[in-house]
């Protein structure tokens, strides 16, 4: 009975202060470690959020996070941050880190936004790269790999941190794509090193038929009628033409990057 009324009272918490991140972390946080959702009939605590407060996995984990993160700050000061959003981009360091670097922005006068803490904390990541360039080899992976997944969160994260610690454990070598993220590389193809998914004789090429495609006029491709303008047309003509596996992916993605919406058929993104 005592936990179902402890249930019942965070559960007004939760309701009457959709606007106090903070409450609602501290409530959600104490029914998950005690599991108080078994008392609402629900097997875990994933399927209480979404089932009785309409709130994703990731969501509900980033208040319970956001409530820890103000917990640690709130021995330093009164001046603490606003929202969700703003904690974020401290919920990514370590308890002692996240005192210093509030502190630190606190004191640079700028603005309390989520955008300006996110540089703040950005531009003291790089300046640390910089300046301590005598790091042993496993403190300068790790302040690379904090590089590499900060802006990343939830399961993507994880998934990242254990594959770069994976890599580096087997070889001993740090991953090229971190020192690529040192220089501000931080994703695709050119982090890493994989070559380009259509080189630039079928990117023209492609340009050129969907150009050509639409003028009457033209040498250069058959007319062809707006509606039968599909990017998977064009994918199946190019693979005739150029004898090779093409990437519909990729066309598509050329096709966004080129501007290419006016010349083909709605349907087509």
């Amino acid at each position: 009975m005592e936990q179902e009324n402890r249930l019942l009272h965070l559960e007004t918490i939760i309701a009457r202060n959709q606007g106090h991140f903070c409450d609602i972390g501290r409530a959600l946080n104490e029914i998950r470690k005690n599991r108080l959702y078994k008392l609402a009939l629900f097997e875990t605590f994933e399927s209480y959020t979404r089932a009785w407060w309409d709130m994703g996995r990731a969501y509900a984990y980033r208040l319970i996070k956001s409530y820890e993160v103000v917990c640690n700050l709130s021995p330093i000061g009164d001046i603490l941050p606003a929202n969700e959003c703003q904690v974020r981009p401290l919920a990514q360091l370590e308890p002692i880190e996240q005192r210093k670097a509030w502190q630190r922005f606190l004191n640079s006068g700028m603005e309390i936004t989520a955008l300006n803490i996110k540089k703040f904390i950005r531009t003291r990541t790089m300046d640390n790269l910089k300046v301590t360039p005598n790091l042993s080899i496993d403190d300068r992976f790790y302040l690379l790999l904090h590089k590499k997944i900060m802006n990343k969160t939830g399961s993507a994260k994880r998934r990242a941190k254990k594959y770069y610690k994976d890599q580096y454990k087997k070889t001993g070598i740090i991953p090229a794509p971190l020192f690529l993220a040192e220089k501000g590389i931080m994703e695709g193809r050119k982090c890493s090193g994989r070559p380009r998914s259509i080189d630039e004789q079928t990117k023209r090429r492609f340009i050129e038929i969907v150009k050509a495609s639409c003028d009457p006029s033209s040498q250069g491709f058959i007319f062809i009628t707006r509606k039968a303008r599909a990017i998977k047309n064009y994918h199946h003509w190019l693979e005739q033409e150029l004898g090779r596996s093409i990437s519909l992916t990729a066309l598509r993605r050329c096709a966004r990057r080129e501007n290419l919406k006016f010349f083909l058929c709605p349907s087509a993104f």
